[in-house]
């Protein structure tokens, strides 16, 4: 699911950091469900950056849904993806919003994903690595992205088994 998909690109972290002047917590969250920033000091357990992470999938899953396209599950996790990573704004003023709202299965917008990477030269090639997986997912098939599911499950638990293991050597 997109969830998922989102989640395994998105680092979990408990305490506020502050990435150029803005705090973040959790799975890179600048805005809290009732839209308060992140202040610096702030903490947040992983269930409550699961849920933080879950409310603003399901926000920007309405946005996608307002678009009013035909979209396929694939095609809607990208786009909610790339929202949550860019941001709504920049979203909104994107080709690549241009480009599904005239037709969403226009062969060009696999390659527009990764023509919008982002704009921090210090992670373009996590950005544009991103950006190709989302491009990827909009293009797969249902049968593609059970598979991915089942991947995506599997590396998370590696992750946190290996987060685990490491802090119980703390």
């Amino acid at each position: 699911t997109g969830f998922e998909f989102i989640r395994i690109r998105e680092q979990y972290i408990q305490n506020a950091y502050d990435d150029k002047g803005k705090w973040y917590v959790g799975y890179g969250n600048h805005y809290y469900q009732n839209k308060t920033t992140v202040q610096k000091g702030d903490t947040i357990s992983l269930q409550g950056a699961e849920n933080l992470l879950r409310f603003w999938v399901n926000e920007y899953g309405k946005a996608i849904n307002k678009l009013g396209v035909k979209l396929t599950q694939g095609q809607f996790d990208a786009l909610v993806s790339y929202m949550y990573n860019r941001g709504p704004g920049t979203f909104a003023q994107s080709v690549l919003r241009k480009m599904v709202l005239a037709n969403p299965n226009d062969s060009r917008i696999p390659e527009q994903f990764v023509k919008e990477w982002g704009i921090d030269l210090a992670l373009k090639a996590g950005l544009i690595r991103r950006r190709q997986l989302e491009a990827q997912l909009y293009i797969s098939t249902p049968e593609e992205q059970a598979g991915n599911s089942i991947f995506l499950l599997l590396v998370f638990f590696g992750l946190a088994y290996f987060y685990y293991q490491k802090s119980k050597k703390k």
